[in-house]
């Protein structure tokens, strides 16, 4: 019986624990993103922001560049640049 209540005690904590983290996270907003999805969607489509697959090729060696390949593991594996990070 005291191994059930110990239990029950840690299973509680953990509980409180997550919804105090939780009600912290959305009250400072710390995690939210500044602007909607269809506006980041938006940007990312104009052109200014696209990058030819050769001139990309050239700017992996730079420190400051980080690729994101946003396909399927399977097309990753298929053709990715080097150093890309697939999500």
């Amino acid at each position: 019986m005291k191994q059930i209540n110990y239990i029950l005690l840690g299973v509680t904590v953990i509980l409180i624990g997550f919804i105090v983290g939780i009600a912290t996270i959305r009250i400072t907003g710390k995690y939210r993103f500044k602007k909607t999805a269809y506006e980041m969607l938006d940007q990312v489509s104009a052109d200014k922001h696209r990058i030819e697959l050769n001139n990309a090729a050239g700017m992996t060696s730079d420190a400051n560049v980080v690729f994101v390949d946003i396909r399927t593991p399977k097309e990753y594996d298929g053709f990715h640049i080097q150093n890309a990070i697939n999500i």
